[in-house]
Parts: structure tokens; sequence; C-alpha cells
């Protein structure tokens, strides 16, 4: 009997075997996908000149395409296979470069568009795909480090590729670039049919770790209740994170950086704090379980959201961006964990982690781009602030309520 072909149960192989080629196949993807859209809406403010509303607009039509292509790629990943999805995913993401390469070549904005569109639709059932199939391979490492490495390279590679982004236009030309992502996107799909684990060996619930399941709380309303917390903490995360990339082009040329290298490399200062932040939720788990950790990273974010888009000096934009940096890592940790560790890894639940997130990529960018002038970025940071103070209402409405039912010794509120 070969490798491929034991029982899940007793391949308990190396996690080179089994969990490695998830991450490089992560990793790449989402290097390739970073990249592009990063450079889109840099293309957008630096070449074509366009407002900043137009740009939250092309986020905000992405956002709901991804919003609904997430929901329903959670249920096609329990249907079909976390493999079968990702495969298919990967492969129809090459159109994306292709309509990419024609956008910039003709400097057309509408093409721009229509490639951030596509990206959100094809490119979103990857992500559940990739969440539940890490969750559930055997191997040995113990959940919550599963979930701090998918954290920590989707985070480095989506900050390698902003960093990059300017430089590698420059360069290579931004045509040219797309069409060179293509080809890693290409070679990638290859890897991810050959490499990861046939989808048999892929399990139908997380792999078990008893010291964190002696952690889940007793009380099925208060692990429910976390677990929606999360799930709206981290909307109005995205709310920040997505109004955040088609705004930051405008936020580094207003302050008089014209070269898009720089540019680039500034605006993903933000993204690098966030690795450092998981790596922080990983090594300190005291967050976990803990609600009053959760409302003051949450509010944490809200201030420093509003001061980056408003920022009025390159110091005070670094300084933002690494404690803004800091606070999403640690609301996006405690929504993937929850996700994964309450629901054992269900690929329809990672599809509502998802969804959750498309949420905040449509609400944010949408109303920020109706408020003020075209390109003022004063009223825009209002308004985010604004939606993200609701946010936090909801979350301290929501920690209330189970103060009350379930008494204050039993939960740690402030």
């Amino acid at each position: 009997m070969t490798q491929e072909h034991l029982p899940a149960e007793t391949a308990t192989i190396k996690n080179s075997r089994t969990l490695l080629p998830w991450y490089v196949c992560h990793f790449v993807v989402v290097f390739c996908y970073s990249m592009i859209s990063n450079a889109v809406y840099f293309l957008c403010i630096y070449r074509l000149k366009v407002p900043a509303s137009s740009t939250l607009w092309v986020a905000a039509g992405g956002g709901l395409i991804y919003t609904v292509a997430a929901y329903f790629s959670g249920r096609l990943v329990d249907r079909w296979g976390a493999k079968r999805v990702l495969l298919a995913a990967t492969g129809s993401c090459l159109l994306v470069f292709i309509i990419g390469a024609l956008a910039a070549a003709n400097n057309n904005f509408d093409l721009m568009a229509v490639a951030i569109f596509a990206l959100n639709l094809l490119a979103t059932p990857s992500w559940p795909a990739i969440e539940s199939a890490l969750s559930r391979t055997p191997g040995t490492l113990r959940l919550g480090t599963r979930m701090m490495l998918y954290n920590l390279s989707w985070s480095t590679s989506t900050f390698i590729a902003f960093f990059l982004t300017g430089a590698c236009g420059e360069l290579l030309g931004w045509s040219n670039l797309c069409l060179v992502l293509g080809g890693c996107v290409l070679v990638i799909l290859v890897v991810t049919a050959f490499w990861t684990i046939p989808q048999s060996m892929i399990q139908k619930e997380h792999t078990a770790d008893h010291a964190e399941d002696a952690a889940v709380p007793l009380e099925p309303m208060k692990a429910s209740t976390l677990l929606m917390m999360a799930w709206v903490a981290n909307l109005f995360a995205y709310v920040s994170a997505n109004a955040m990339v088609p705004l930051m082009p405008a936020v580094t040329k207003g302050l008089g950086i014209n070269n898009t290298g720089v540019a680039t490399a500034v605006g993903s200062i933000y993204m690098f704090a966030r690795v450092i932040g998981f790596v922080l939720a990983w090594v300190w788990i005291g967050w976990r379980y803990r609600i009053r950790w959760k409302l003051t990273f949450v509010s944490i974010m809200l201030v420093s959201t509003y001061f980056i888009i408003v920022s009025q000096n390159l110091a005070e934009l670094i300084v933002l961006q690494i404690v803004l940096g800091l606070a999403l890592a640690m609301i996006y940790s405690g929504s993937l964990y929850y996700a994964m560790h309450l629901s054992r890894g269900s690929g329809h639940n990672a599809g509502i982690h998802e969804a959750v997130i498309g949420v905040g990529t449509v609400l944010g960018p949408a109303l920020a781009a109706m408020s003020g002038e075209a390109g003022a970025l004063g009223p825009k940071a209002i308004t985010i602030l604004l939606v993200q103070l609701a946010g936090l209402g909801i979350l301290l409405g929501l920690s209330y309520r189970l103060k009350l039912r379930l008494g204050r010794k039993a939960i740690r509120v402030p």
C-alpha cells in the first residue's frame, strides 16, 4: 500500500509532507494576487490621476463580489473538497493577469476595475479552501500553530508584494509585471496539483489538540458569543484595511511622495507590523477568550485608521501604521482562531469568516467614496471612523448582554 492510499487516521506523516505544500502554494498565490491589486490602485492614482473616490468605488465593487463568492465558496469546499476548489480557483485566476496586462498597456481605468472584480470573484474560493485544508490535514502541528503559520504566510506575502509593487512595476514595466505574475500562478497551479496530499487524506474535522480543546469555554453561550464578536470585529477591521489599500496611494501622493517605488514601500509598513502582530498573537495566548482585549484592539484600530488617512507628515504616517498593523493582527487572529477552533474546521464556517471580511470591504470603501469631494480625504476618514464606532458599539452590546446572562464571574469584561 502506498503512502497516498493510507487512511487519514493512520497517516501521521511528516508535517513537511502534509502541511508545507499548502503553505507554499498559499504564499505564492497571495503574493501574486496582492501585487496585481496594489499595482492597479497605484496606477490609478499615480498614472491615470483618478480621484480617491474612484479607487474606493472599485474596492467596494470588488468587496461586494468577494462577499457573495466567499459565502458560497465555503459550501463548495464542504461539497467538492478543499483541493479541488483550490485548483479550480487558481486556474481561473490566470484570466485576471491577462486583463491586468491589457489594462496597464492601454492605461484603461475600466479594464483595471474589471481586473479587481475578476480577482475577487475567481480567487475568493481559495481562502476557505486553504483554511479548511490546513485545519483538517493530518499532521502533528497544533491548531493554534497552524493558524499562526497561516496568518504569518499571507501577511508576510502581502507585505512583500505591497512593498515591492512600485519597484517591480518600474523595473519590468507594469504590463510585463502582470504577465510575470500570471506565469508564477501557472507554476504554482501545477505544484498544487502534484505536491499537496490527495483529497481523500483531508479529514472531516480539524486535527484535535487536547490542550486547546480544554481551553474552549464550557458555556455554549459564551463560545457562540465570542465567535459572533470575532466576526463582527473582523468585519470592521476590514472596513479599515480595505479602505486603506485604495486610499494609500492618495495618502502618499498627498505627502509629496512621487516615486511609486518609494510610495508602495512606505504604504506597506502597517502590513509589516501586522506580521509582527501575528507572531505576538501566537506567542502570547492571553488574548484568547478575553473580551476585554478584543475591545481594546478595536478601539486602537479605529483611532489609528482615522489619523493615517489625514496624516500630515511621513513620521506620523509610519508610527500610526505600526500601531494599526498590530491591532489588525490581533483582531484577525481572534476571528480565524475562533472560527476554526469552535467550528472544527468547517469549510462552511471558513466561508462565513471570509464573507464577513467581504462585508467590511464593501461597507468601508462605499461609504467613504460618497463622503465629501472626490479627492478629499478628511471627510472619508471621518466616515470610516463613524462606521467603526458603530462596530465598537455592537461589540460592547454583545459583551454586556453576555455579562448579564452569565454573571460577572463567568466572563471577564470591563
